[in-house]
């Protein structure tokens, strides 16, 4: 964040947009925070805002309501640089006059605050229909998940009760959102926090994808002396049957349609097939095949 360029910039045009943003449907239209943007940067990849250029005409203002400021421009700030923005956490001091423990734990509350703005700006990219924004928000948590030096425990922990219900209540049962937040809590949580998840608490339409996929993983432990993943790895997440036979090591034609029905031998197969390919697939997350448009790692 804050300084990958995700895509290039689309270019500038003499056409300019009015948005007029409400925080509230409340808040009067005179009380509005009007906006002035560059309308072939907007109009690059937001569905939302084609449809009311279409609706209307690019003189006519755009009054666009959402609860989080902070985010809409964030996003605006994006369809200019094409930059994801980080909120800065508030800080004290300057860095060379912080302690090491100080550090660390501004390091830890940007980490956190990161997370939870790329939760919401993946949220508000569903709100503008805009695919390419929302692959490049789901790429980069993925990313920090698996940088070496990251710990998986602090997006864990932004996975609040309330932060839970508000994804899923803004995305729909298919959302690619829930099932990374489902893949990352059971691939990266302690067993307490994964019994904490799914404790009445938590909404159950996020409690059941997630009891189905602890279902179908296996224990780095069962993988074959010397193949080894990452130490932040607590399960490994298995893909859904059928199994292959050679993804199984087996010569046998018959497909195994269940976890539950592999021998010992076949899931420590199915285990080895697994962590060969781990991130060899970029877009596991990604939407943009569904609208048919191009990933955005090949528009780099």
């Amino acid at each position: 964040m804050d300084e990958f360029v995700t895509t290039a910039t689309p270019p500038m045009t003499s056409h300019l947009l009015t948005i007029r943003f409400r925080h509230n449907v409340r808040v009067p239209h005179a009380s509005a925070k009007v906006y002035t943007v560059q309308a072939s940067q907007l109009l690059a990849t937001s569905h939302f805002f084609c449809d009311q250029v279409v609706a209307a005409n690019l003189a006519t203002p755009i009054n666009f309501v959402w609860a989080d400021r902070a985010a809409f421009e964030l996003y605006l700030q994006w369809t200019k640089d094409r930059i994801i923005h980080s909120k800065p956490v508030p800080r004290r001091k300057k860095p060379e006059d912080m302690t090491e423990m100080e550090r660390h734990i501004l390091r830890e509350q940007q980490e956190t605050q990161d997370y939870t703005t790329l939760l919401d700006l993946w949220i508000l990219g569903r709100k503008v229909e805009d695919v390419t924004f929302r692959d490049i928000v789901i790429s980069l948590m993925v990313e920090n998940l698996e940088l070496p030096e990251s710990d998986p425990g602090v997006f864990i922990n932004v996975l609040t009760v309330s932060a839970i219900k508000n994804v899923w209540e803004y995305t729909d049962v298919n959302s690619s959102l829930r099932y990374f937040i489902v893949d990352a809590i059971t691939q990266y949580a302690t067993l307490d926090r994964l019994n904490g998840f799914l404790d009445g608490n938590y909404v159950q339409d996020f409690r059941e994808p997630l009891q189905k996929r602890i279902a179908r993983t296996m224990f780095p432990s069962l993988l074959p002396a010397g193949m080894e993943v990452s130490g932040k790895v607590k399960r490994i997440l298995l893909p859904p049957p059928p199994y292959l036979k050679d993804q199984l090591g087996s010569e046998s034609e018959v497909l195994v349609d269940s976890v539950q029905g592999l021998t010992g031998k076949e899931l420590e197969s199915l285990g080895v097939w697994v962590v060969k390919k781990m991130g060899d697939d970029q877009c596991r997350y990604h939407e943009h095949l569904a609208v048919g448009v191009k990933c955005w790692y090949t528009e780099m």
